[in-house]
């Protein structure tokens, strides 16, 4: 169990000694994290973070590995990169 923020940097850096990690996700598997992603990355605490940037990065290498299967699928995901496209609904106060 990792204790300590020094035992959490020891541990991760054997892990990426280890090397990148390979994962493999369905297409819909896929669309499901970018769009929880691109909903993180509205939160107003993650501008300009580290974090968000490493995030975003990794929801678009998915997102392009989808446009290469079907391009109208990747544009379609990227409208979530933008609040032009948000959808309304009953409970916020988007223009109609």
């Amino acid at each position: 169990m990792i204790g300590s923020y020094n035992e959490f940097v020891a541990s991760l850096e054997r892990a990426e000694a280890a090397g990148p990690l390979l994962v493999e996700l369905s297409p819909t598997q896929a669309v499901s994290i970018i769009g929880i992603i691109q909903l993180a990355c509205r939160h107003p605490g993650t501008r300009g973070s580290a974090s968000r940037e490493t995030a975003e990065a990794f929801a678009r290498l998915m997102q392009a590995s989808l446009e290469r299967r079907s391009p109208d699928l990747g544009r379609l995901v990227e409208r979530g990169w933008h609040e032009v496209f948000d959808v309304p609904t009953e409970n916020n106060n988007y223009p109609t």
